[in-house]
């Protein structure tokens, strides 16, 4: 039986390993540092005095003309009453979003948007569903 020279030292072989256990622990390591790592800054925010923006009145033209304001059928006339009873004192400065059955004519909601300018309503929008 002959005997096997191994012509390489054995010791290249354990630092190759030892470097690549080293690498794995620097790896690790950083893993579980990093979150450690990171820093909380308390900030004191300013105070606002604004009110909290309230919700917008809704007005909507029906396909046969009609108006109604949050559900309840008016006539035009009584238009700006009801945005008053249903807003309150200061429903003039609040959003009034006017939104139209499809098939209505352009001068039903446009009458209707120049009836709240005439009455000092300036907030107003339209709104626009669209359909699948």
């Amino acid at each position: 039986m002959a005997l096997i020279r191994i012509s390489r030292p054995v010791k290249l072989l354990l630092i190759g390993a030892a470097g690549v256990v080293l690498v794995a622990g620097l790896a690790f390591g950083l893993m579980i540092a990093a979150p450690l790592a990171t820093a909380t800054v308390a900030v004191d925010l300013p105070q606002t005095e604004a009110a909290p923006q309230r919700a917008a009145l809704g007005v909507h033209v029906r396909a046969d003309g009609t108006v109604s304001v949050e559900g309840q059928t008016v006539e035009l006339s009584g238009l700006v009453e009801r945005l008053v009873a249903v807003g309150g004192e200061d429903a003039r400065e609040r959003i009034v979003q006017v939104s139209a059955d499809s098939g209505v004519a352009y001068e039903a909601v446009m009458r209707v948007m120049r009836t709240l300018g005439e009455a000092g309503f300036r907030k107003v929008g339209l709104s626009a569903e669209t359909g699948a």
